[in-house]
């Protein structure tokens, strides 16, 4: 954060900077490459153009610590600056890597649980994930961006439009949980379960 003030106080260390992150993401250490990311994201908020590129090198990093770096940096950015975050979610939601896949899932979560309209059409776009990491991050984010107030509505009525019943099923067993989990949800789990099953009669909800 204080590095991204910087960023964005003096005109002139910019250039400075950016090559001191890019330089750290060069460096042995997945520790030392790690913290350039969440500072890469804190200038992203403001100037995504300016980091896409050594975001993208960090999101192929060899080092899980790093890519998941980058999951939370682009939960950050997507509540500030919405739009560039979602064109790089778009442009890696089908890599051929599914560590890559999932991380990019993880990463729009946050903006969901707000805006779940801008993030259920990227999670129907891979509603016929095979890879069982990448498929229970898919339920996961379904789950944690239907709590708040009005969110369950808009998850629910857009599942109608998907084809893959398991998966759907599966989102309401995790849409069910979270609202057991989450005193603060705004539906109660019976009020949710029934709001479920009431709008998809055509699917028996079992709550475990």
């Amino acid at each position: 954060m204080s590095i991204a003030r910087i960023y964005n106080g003096y005109t002139n260390l910019k250039e400075t900077i950016l090559d001191l992150l890019d330089l750290m993401l060069e460096n042995s250490d997945e520790r030392v490459r790690q913290t350039s990311v969440p500072a890469l994201g804190e200038i992203g908020k403001k100037d995504a153009e300016s980091i896409i590129k050594p975001f993208e090198r960090a999101l192929k990093d060899k080092h899980h610590l790093v890519r998941n770096g980058v999951t939370g940096a682009m939960k950050q950015m997507g509540q500030k600056n919405p739009e560039p975050t979602f064109e790089f979610t778009k442009k890696h939601l089908n890599d051929d890597n599914p560590q890559i896949r999932r991380e990019i899932i993880h990463g729009i979560e946050l903006r969901g649980r707000t805006h779940p309209e801008e993030v259920l059409p990227l999670l129907e776009e891979l509603q016929n994930e095979e890879v069982i990491t990448v498929r229970n991050m898919i339920i996961h984010v379904l789950g944690q961006i239907s709590y708040k107030n009005g969110c369950l509505e808009k998850v629910v009525e857009n599942l109608k439009s998907w084809k893959n019943r398991e998966l759907i099923l599966d989102a309401f067993k995790e849409i069910l949980k979270v609202h057991s989990r989450y005193k603060f949800a705004a539906r109660s789990p019976e009020d949710a379960e029934d709001y479920i099953k009431k709008t998809f009669k055509r699917y028996l909800i079992t709550k475990n």
